[in-house]
């Protein structure tokens, strides 16, 4: 028996393809729409002036974060003012304008949360010409009085954690003190730890039961903290405390990734006291944690190029823990455990009744339904007793 092969269908394939580009598109621009109004974002504005202090009208800002290429772009209006809402990133800025020296400051750090202005003071001259301030450029938050700490990724990724929680960190802060465990949040400035914001991404991530913190992100998922302690805008609602504000990370041109365990053995602890003052071996403990994260530009060969554009990040993070816990309490002896003794209970009833007088008794073996309870009888006097229950 012969089959002929099956062979592919060239025109509804070519029809095909162009049908599943658009459908993947718009699901990367509804899902990237979603993300950007979660995210928290910061504002950075300013005024472009001469060097006679004259605003600079028409002049052109444009704000490229140096992880993914991504391009924003204002134009100064009237009074010479440009202003921009954006992730929290690192930036370089160009300013142009005509008859102006072009100028460009390299790298601008811009955190979550954060309202800060940069004014540019134009030199005359050819826009060919460039006026270039080189080096890290750590703005202040100059339009706002918020108190607040911002602690970034590579310090999540150098100083020791004790489990590898992101907010353990928050007690670096002024006014903040770690209070009860890493789930109950920190006192910030006097408050209950469960009067504080938590926001990840722009949500809220409170239960609705005692107001604590409900979930905790990844370490490596983790790009920014900033620890707001007081005279925070009326954005962050009913917090009567402080307000932990943290963005996660976003993947960029590059691919980027990391493989990791940390690992946590009794080999490697000493005993406890209170192991040692009852003579008891030091106690099992063992602890994994593990994971992976990667990030990237979103690539599909013949559909999709994503750099300067659209990218990812995953993280996957695995917890086992396997601790025994010493207990001390008190306990019944082994003497205790089997119980009364029926014969000496009666034994002892009885002589009680002896000097009584003259007696009859009937001793009532005990109704395991009615609880255990045994009865003696004697002319004038009536007594009950718990008793043990024989089988």
């Amino acid at each position: 028996m012969q089959y002929d092969r099956i062979r592919p269908n060239l025109p509804l394939m070519k029809r095909f393809i162009p049908m599943v580009r658009k459908v993947f598109l718009l699901l990367l621009l509804t899902l990237s729409g979603a993300s950007f109004g979660l995210a928290q974002t910061a504002q950075v504005s300013g005024f472009v002036s001469d060097p006679s202090g004259q605003n600079v009208v028409g002049a052109k800002v444009t704000m490229t974060d140096r992880a993914t290429q991504v391009e924003l772009n204002a134009v100064t209006n009237g009074s010479g003012l440009y202003a921009f809402t954006l992730p929290a990133s690192h930036y370089r800025m160009v300013v142009r304008a005509v008859g102006f020296q072009t100028e460009t400051k390299d790298d601008v750090v811009i955190t979550v949360a954060q309202n800060t202005k940069i004014n540019f003071h134009l030199l005359v001259g050819q826009v060919q010409q460039q006026v270039t301030v080189s080096g890290t450029d750590v703005q202040l938050d100059s339009a706002s009085a918020s108190l607040d700490t911002t602690i970034e990724s590579k310090s999540f990724r150098e100083l020791p954690l004790l489990g590898r929680n992101p907010y353990t960190l928050v007690e670096l802060s002024p006014g903040v003190v770690v209070h009860g465990n890493a789930g109950s949040g920190p006192s910030i400035n006097g408050g209950r730890s469960n009067n504080n914001g938590v926001l990840l991404d722009g949500a809220e991530v409170l239960n609705s039961t005692t107001n604590d913190i409900s979930y905790t992100a990844p370490l490596e998922a983790v790009e920014q903290v900033k620890v707001q302690v007081s005279s925070y805008s009326a954005e962050y609602g009913r917090a009567g405390g402080g307000v932990l504000n943290g963005i996660s990370r976003s993947g960029t041109n590059g691919f980027h990734g990391s493989i990791y365990e940390f690992i946590r053995n009794d080999a490697f602890n000493a005993n406890s006291y209170t192991n040692l003052l009852n003579g008891l071996p030091r106690a099992a403990f063992k602890r994994n944690e593990y994971g992976f994260a990667l990030g990237g530009p979103v690539l599909i060969p013949r559909l999709y190029d994503g750099r300067d554009r659209t990218f990812f990040f995953f993280n996957y993070e695995g917890v086992r823990q396997n601790t025994p816990q010493t207990i001390i309490d008190t306990v019944p002896t082994a003497l205790q455990r089997q119980g009364p003794d029926c014969v000496t209970e009666a034994r002892r009833f009885l002589t009680d009744l002896l000097y009584a007088g003259t007696y009859h008794y009937n001793l009532r073996p005990s109704d395991e339904r009615s609880g255990g309870i045994g009865s003696l009888h004697a002319e004038g006097i009536h007594r009950e007793r718990d008793s043990c229950i024989a089988h």
